[in-house]
């Protein structure tokens, strides 16, 4: 009977503990702050959609839950880690050399929580999910890109935590595959521009690789007063009072946009003017002075650029958005093509004052035949020559 006593003061020693752990319950994730909503008529992104490197700057993340039973004199602290289990080990944990796990105790959020409440909410700027050392939207080398990182809650003390909860976000902050062999040619006060775009992870072949959302044509010299629909959609860099490197970062960007605003002069000739040193396409107010096209849908190959000055010469480049919203780096430009007025028949014979028309015609089109496109009025015209032939051989049969 005694092995059956030991027994049963350790399941009950174990119940006890068990009863008493801590554990984080998320109830709920909200997103605010992304540039990418407007592109889906305001719908407010999910948790499970990736984390892009236009969000970084600009979105916060709101985790809300649970902590049962109520913790006394304790505080609920906030880390990422590269996997579920990576601040679950002491050594992982920053500064560890080579660790998997980073603090976020800089953003001022890791507070005791009431004694009188089991709930919490808290909110962290997209920046510090993917780049929680330097907040610079660049991820750890030991996160890659397209991957998970878990917001983890953890109690102290204990100096040797355990994980109470963790939340999976993915990060997708690197560049899409750039667009290849784009070409152009000129047209009446357009250009029609043509490009592939290949998988490279199997040696380019025909297939468009699977995360294409889009591409955006670019034009050089830009076309002023055009955006695509992208100032609707430009946002502010989260500041919060962590430091220095919030300023920093902040202070970066802010100059970036500057930078290619006083350089986009739109006056340079085709051959001379290229973007910005500090463009960035994930800018969209930097995308938005040179884009010449809307989001164009996965799959387009070909795009005709319109309302382009007749005998002015133009260069076009493409960028591709993947399903993150991350912009790949724009391709190479085209050479400079030069839209030029076409002049069809009808206005070669009206410009032609040594021209006559013929018997029983008129220099002027009616009403009817000026609704009708040229290769229709053209047609027509060929009918009414056949029909004379058969009349004037029915006469000649005749005679």
């Amino acid at each position: 009977m005694r092995w059956l006593s030991t027994a049963l003061v350790a399941a009950c020693v174990c119940a006890s503990s068990t009863a008493f752990a801590q554990a984080v319950t998320f109830t709920n994730v909200i997103r605010n702050g992304s540039p990418r909503a407007s592109e889906n008529g305001g719908r407010i992104l999910t948790r499970d959609e990736p984390l892009g490197a236009r969000d970084c700057p600009c979105e916060s993340w709101t985790f809300e839950g649970t902590i049962m039973p109520v913790p006394t004199a304790r505080t609920l602290e906030w880390w990422i880690g590269n996997s579920a289990t990576a601040c679950a080990t002491a050594t992982n944990r920053f500064p560890a050399m080579n660790a998997t796990c980073w603090p976020l105790d800089r953003l001022g959020i890791n507070a005791a929580l009431p004694i009188a409440s089991n709930r919490f909410s808290v909110t962290i700027p997209g920046r510090w999910i993917v780049d929680p050392l330097t907040q610079t939207c660049m991820p750890p080398a030991s996160i890659s890109a397209g991957s998970n990182v878990h917001v983890t809650a953890m109690l102290r003390p204990p100096d040797d935590m355990v994980p109470l909860g963790t939340v999976p976000v993915t990060v997708s902050v690197a560049r899409p595959v750039t667009v290849q062999s784009v070409t152009a040619s000129g047209a009446e006060s357009s250009a029609v521009v043509e490009w592939q775009h290949l998988r490279a992870e199997d040696g380019g072949t025909a297939q468009v690789p699977a995360n294409t959302a889009g591409y955006y044509v670019l034009c050089l010299p830009r076309i002023v007063g055009y955006d695509a629909g992208l100032s609707s959609t430009a946002c502010a860099p989260i500041v919060t009072d962590s430091g220095a490197s919030d300023a920093a970062a902040t202070d970066a960007t802010s100059t970036a946009d500057a930078t290619a605003m006083d350089s986009s002069s739109g006056g340079g000739s085709c051959g001379s003017e290229t973007l910005p040193a500090a463009f960035d396409p994930n800018s969209d107010s930097q995308l938005a002075q040179y884009a010449c096209s809307p989001l164009l849908a996965t799959g387009t190959s070909r795009y005709t650029v319109t309302g382009l000055t007749n005998g002015s010469s133009y260069r076009f480049a493409v960028v591709a958005q993947d399903n993150a919203g991350t912009r790949s780096t724009p391709s190479t430009f085209t050479s400079c093509v030069s839209p030029e007025e076409v002049t069809d028949f009808w206005e070669r014979y009206r410009q032609n004052p040594g021209m006559t028309a013929a018997p029983g015609c008129s220099t002027t089109p009616s009403r009817f035949a000026r609704t009708l496109p040229a290769g229709w009025l053209a047609f027509g015209l060929a009918l009414a020559a056949i029909g004379a032939h058969r009349i004037n051989a029915r006469k000649d049969s005749r005679s």
